[in-house]
């Protein structure tokens, strides 16, 4: 019957792209590796506050006791998610950043294109502020231009030292 087989064919047809879908969905999210330097030995650490959950940042002085005193890890970072605005000529743009501390790239495994990584010095209060940034942002705010890093730009209001390029994701 020409109908019955019709039905048959559509339904397998649903079925199979249903799950070619989902396993994409799948392998994308859950069962990439992340784009480090052995990211099997990276781990997190939030911080869990009575009444607040389980999902907090850490707090500055946290951070810096465990950097300080632990014995089991090797080397420790900080990043607080931002998103800042930076000034352009026909406006301030939004972008989606993050604050981090010096060893952020080092404790992942990757560096800047061009242009230098953070250095201990760049995380002292009234030094003078750093940017590193992303490839897309670097060639969707500037082009891809190589003389930006050295540059002054302003994020948040606030000059700031454009000090390399991260490479693609």
């Amino acid at each position: 019957r020409r109908g019955f087989a019709a039905i048959a064919v559509i339904t397998l047809a649903l079925g199979v792209g249903a799950n070619t879908a989902i396993f994409s969905l799948v392998r994308g999210v859950l069962l990439r590796p992340l784009p480090f330097s052995e990211p099997e030995r990276l781990i997190g650490i939030r911080e869990s506050k009575v009444g607040e959950g389980h999902n907090n940042p850490m707090a500055f002085r946290t951070f810096a006791e465990i950097r300080d005193k632990a014995q089991t890890i090797e080397s420790i970072a900080a990043y607080v998610n931002s998103n800042p605005t930076i000034e352009q000529a026909e406006g301030t743009v939004s972008v989606q950043g993050a604050r981090v501390s010096h060893s952020y790239f080092r404790v992942l495994g990757v560096h800047p294109i061009f242009g230098r990584d953070f250095r201990p010095e760049d995380d002292k209060l009234g030094v003078p502020l750093t940017a590193i940034l992303s490839y897309e942002l670097w060639q969707q705010l500037y082009g891809g231009d190589r003389e930006i890093v050295g540059k002054l730009v302003k994020i948040d209001a606030q000059s700031v030292a454009v000090i390399g390029v991260m490479g693609p994701i």
